[in-house]
This record gives structure tokens, C-alpha cells and sequence, in this order.
């Protein structure tokens, strides 16, 4: 097991999308060991209770500000992790470089194999899925998982380009590849 794996070896896990049904959810955050947090949740209210970002670091949408370190200096992050679907190498080395410079352990995209479904690459979120329970946790309760059936929950300030997200995803296929990792894994719960 590597040691990114390790980190959730029998934890409590909150993984967080940014799905609008997260919207006026209580989650009772104290009682995980691990809260990870997915792509954009950087910039909405949740941001305060992740230690772990998993990030496709969408140069098009987040270019690298010293807003972003900045709110990222304020959290309680303590790993930040890129997906395959990081994009530009030369922001990445910046992006590490910043993190670094802030004290959050961070890993590159280089050695991370693109997971696909029906033929397309898989939705961040169900990346860091695998890595999770790959290191085998106690529990993962898992929020703000919508496959795009709704908006983005409040403090994204862009709307979901559904024939673009068409074009890399297979969306009903990817509900599908997740309900079926719940019915092998009892201990993932999807709060819908």
C-alpha cells in the first residue's frame, strides 16, 4: 500500500463534491478523522473543514492566483493531491512550489494511471474514491455527488457546460461504476 493510500488506513472518511444536494446539509464534520473535499470546494463554505484537496486543477477555470494559496493558507489543509486531469505542467510546478513554500504535502499528476469508464476518463471525485478505499477506512459518507443533475452548490460563480462535461464523461455510466463500488464496499455511504 502506498502512502497516500495509508493515510485513510481505518479512518472515518467525508468525501465532498461540489453537487448542489450538499446545500443546507448538516454534516457533522467532527466526527470524521479525514474530511476530503473535491476540485472547486476551495471556494465555497465547506473549504474550512477539508484536510485533504483532490484537485484536476483546471488551469481554464482556476489559473493560479495568490487568491487561491491564500484561501488555501487560511484552511486546515494538510494534503493537497492532483488528479490526472491536471493540465498545465508549468502552473502545476508553480502550484507545488506555493503549496510547499505554505507547508501542505502535496503529490503530482505524473505517476497517476487516467481511470476510465465506457471508454471516457472517470469524474475526479470517483478517483479519489478509488485512492480511499484503497486504503481501506473504517467509513466513507460521501456528499455533493449530483453527476451533474444539479448545479453547483453556492460560492461557484460558473454553471456546469453540460455538453462539454458530455464529451469527457459518461455520466450515467460513472453513477453506475460508484453504486456498484457501494454494493462491494457496506461501509461507503452515498447521502444523496
Amino acid at each position: 500500500m502506498d502512502k497516500e493510500k495509508e493515510i485513510y488506513k481505518n479512518k472515518k472518511v467525508c468525501l465532498i463534491g461540489c453537487g448542489g444536494s450538499l446545500e443546507n446539509r448538516e454534516i457533522e464534520f467532527n466526527k470524521y478523522d479525514y474530511v476530503v473535499g473535491i476540485n472547486r470546494i476551495y471556494k465555497t463554505k465547506y473549504f474550512k473543514n477539508i484536510n485533504i484537496l483532490y484537485d484536476s486543477a483546471h488551469h481554464q477555470f482556476d489559473p493560479i492566483t495568490n487568491n487561491k494559496i491564500r484561501i488555501i493558507n487560511e484552511s486546515n489543509l494538510i494534503y493537497y493531491f492532483l488528479t490526472p486531469g491536471a493540465k498545465s505542467l508549468e502552473k502545476l510546478r508553480f502550484q507545488e512550489f506555493m503549496l510547499k513554500k505554505i507547508k501542505v504535502s502535496t503529490k503530482t499528476y505524473k505517476n497517476r494511471p487516467e481511470v476510465k469508464v465506457s471508454g471516457k476518463k472517470i469524474l475526479a471525485g470517483l478517483f479519489a474514491l478509488n485512492i480511499i478505499i484503497g486504503g481501506e477506512p473504517f467509513l466513507v459518507d460521501i456528499y455533493g455527488f449530483d453527476f451533474y443533475k444539479k448545479n453547483y452548490t453556492s460560492g461557484l460563480d460558473f454553471k456546469h457546460e453540460l455538453n462539454l462535461i458530455n464529451k469527457m464523461h459518461d455520466l450515467a455510466a460513472e453513477e453506475d461504476y460508484l453504486n456498484n463500488i457501494i454494493d462491494k464496499n457496506k461501509y461507503i455511504n452515498w447521502i444523496k
